[in-house]
């Protein structure tokens, strides 16, 4: 039988009778963020990031330009996000309460999917630094990390996607135009 994270089960004994009444059944599962500042995950459970210290973002595509809205409060289980934090392994709980309503383009990879020309990953890269990068069809995007599919191999125009969250904003004060 199938047991969810969070519940109580309890085993019952009368006389020479054992039934299955039920146990605690707990998971934790556990994510890496690199150096980078940044990870892809999809937990099997809804877990409250931010109680790890975590910031997770919801990631939408539209006309050629990706958008990171965060998301507050519990993240519903096995919903890819983008997580920033600090570079170390993190070791994530079951929430308690409700999940919130996440509206992303972020798919879970079930550890079979292959790249194509369009299908992007995080990673990190020194000429251009971290954001989507277009995944080679000989890679295996690993189990419970996230992707985007933009457009089909053909229409995709990008080679990868910035990430325009954290560092400092600049502003332009004055444009001069050269005789």
């Amino acid at each position: 039988f199938k047991v969810k994270a969070g519940n109580t089960y309890y085993l019952m004994a009368l006389g020479s009778k054992i039934g299955f009444f039920g146990f605690k059944y707990s998971v934790n599962e556990k994510v890496t963020i690199t150096d980078a500042g940044f990870a892809t995950f999809a937990a099997s459970y809804p877990v409250d990031y931010s109680a790890d210290g975590l910031e997770a973002y919801a990631v939408k595509y539209t006309n050629g330009t990706l958008t990171y809205n965060k998301i507050d409060g519990i993240v519903p289980a096995n919903t890819a996000v983008l997580l920033k934090g600090e570079a170390k392994e993190y070791t994530l709980t079951a929430a308690k309460g409700e999940a919130t309503k996440v509206d992303t383009d972020l798919k879970v990879a079930n550890g079979e999917t292959k790249g194509n020309g369009n299908i992007y990953c995080l990673a990190k890269k020194a000429s251009n630094g971290v954001g989507f990068y277009q995944v080679s069809s000989d890679v295996t995007i690993p189990k419970n990390k996230a992707y985007l599919e933009i457009g089909t191999p053909v229409t995709t125009p990008a080679k990868y996607y910035s990430i325009g969250i954290g560092g400092n904003t600049t502003g332009i004060q004055t444009i001069q135009q050269n005789g």
